[in-house]
């Protein structure tokens, strides 16, 4: 099956290897660039700070590069998945309590295990969903820090914008709503939009589904995770 990945690296590099691991033909399209944000002076005091939450692991990219990352290691870290429980695991973290699901699982995790302090959740620009005002339902009190941001692209790759023109993609898979909308813009712009309607998306939720237009049909994970998307792609059709 011939699949394009529009999520940025370096998990578009990942989910490429899984599915060419699965026999599968995958091109790579990150839609999101990764850019680092500077925050305004007294923004990164952690004086109050008893904890830090974490809903991408690039953050602790960004904050490792603004020099701060060291001082937030000796602090329990809640994060909103797996990965990037893992990825907090890598550069440090010791006492690391992970979600396995979405922002609201993160949110009743940190209710239930009592964040003490003020929660330091460093961040990115633009957020689907507000952890702060979440938390602050529990008595929590969590500040917020943009420390990166995620660009969206001003053109398709000529290679990725050849191969849409000429149908040759049976599966496009989406994470994130911000991604489906800029791959609909994207598709406006080349006036290439009438040639997605022989292709299949595969969304990891319905928000991302409903930013999408044009295609043959669209399908949703049972949940939100990767494992579940690739599920899609595993299923056979049913019979007539």
């Amino acid at each position: 099956m011939r699949i394009l990945v529009t999520r940025p690296e370096p998990e578009a590099s990942r989910t490429a290897a899984q599915l060419q691991a699965m026999g599968h033909e995958v091109s790579i399209e990150p839609l999101l660039q990764f850019q680092v944000v500077r925050p305004k002076p007294g923004a990164l005091m952690l004086d109050d700070v008893g904890a830090v939450a974490l809903t991408s692991a690039r953050a602790l990219r960004s904050l490792e590069e603004l020099g701060v990352l060291p001082q937030l290691l000796s602090f329990p870290i809640f994060t909103v998945g797996d990965r990037s429980a893992e990825e907090a695991r890598a550069v440090g973290f010791e006492r690391i309590y992970s979600a396995s699901g979405t922002l609201e699982d993160l949110t009743a995790l940190m209710a239930r295990v009592g964040a003490r302090g003020t929660v330091f959740y460093p961040c990115g620009q633009d957020l689907s969903g507000d952890l702060p005002k979440a938390l602050s339902i529990h008595g929590i009190k969590c500040r917020g820090v943009v420390v990166y941001s995620m660009e969206p692209k001003a053109r398709f790759s000529a290679d990725t914008a050849h191969r849409l023109a000429a149908g040759e993609f049976e599966r496009v898979l989406f994470y994130s709503r911000r991604t489906a909308h800029t791959f609909t813009q994207l598709m406006r712009l080349e006036k290439i939009s009438v040639f997605v309607n022989s292709m299949k998306a595969l969304c990891v939720s319905e928000k991302i589904a409903a930013a999408l237009d044009g295609f043959a049909e669209v399908e949703i994970a049972r949940e939100p995770t990767e494992a579940a998307l690739l599920d899609l792609i595993g299923q056979k059709p049913l019979a007539d």
